[in-house]
């Protein structure tokens, strides 16, 4: 019984992975896929104040790695002079196996993130500055338009420091 809810809070683990990881375009498929999957969400590798001590992909790849060696540990300890040890062994290793792998691929997909998320996003955030000025000059300047075009200048230039900062960034 022991061995099933372990099981079970793996792939809850695993689940709940899945499902965060689908709002953010799916970075373990981009792993896996060799980069044939679309690059991931940037977001996904910002830390952020609210989270731990990582980015979300680095909190599932650390819970996942605690989770997974508890896992096996306990199920290493309940089995002890079970019969059919082994098999309730091996599925065990093959859910750490899923979970792990899973957020392993989604860490190596930071680098994707970086190159393409963030150029995407850069972009983006041009096209609202260009748009937020081309309303600011219709409006005559000032009120809701002028606000507008001061965050979208603001964003630019956020985004273009953190450009600066890439690791991963191509020369």
């Amino acid at each position: 019984m022991q061995v099933t809810l372990i099981c079970y809070s793996l792939w809850a683990g695993f689940w709940f992975q899945f499902v965060i990881g689908v709002c953010y375009n799916l970075p373990s498929i981009h792993t896996l896929s060799g980069g044939n999957w679309y690059a991931p969400d940037l977001d996904f590798y910002l830390v952020t104040p609210e989270s731990f001590p990582f980015s979300i992909v680095g909190n599932f790849l650390f819970y996942s790695v605690i989770g997974s060696a508890l896992a096996l540990f306990f199920a290493w300890i309940f089995t002890k002079g079970v019969s059919g040890k082994w098999r309730l062994r091996f599925v065990v290793v093959l859910f750490v196996t899923i979970i792990i792998g899973w957020s392993g691929a989604a860490f190596l997909a930071e680098e994707a993130a970086w190159n393409e998320g963030l150029k995407k996003r850069i972009a983006k955030a041009r096209q609202d500055w260009r748009w937020a000025a081309r309303e600011s000059d219709w409006d005559g300047g000032g009120g809701w338009h002028e606000y507008h075009f001061q965050k979208a200048r603001e964003k630019v230039e956020r985004l273009e420091a953190l450009a600066e900062r890439n690791p991963y960034r191509e020369n």
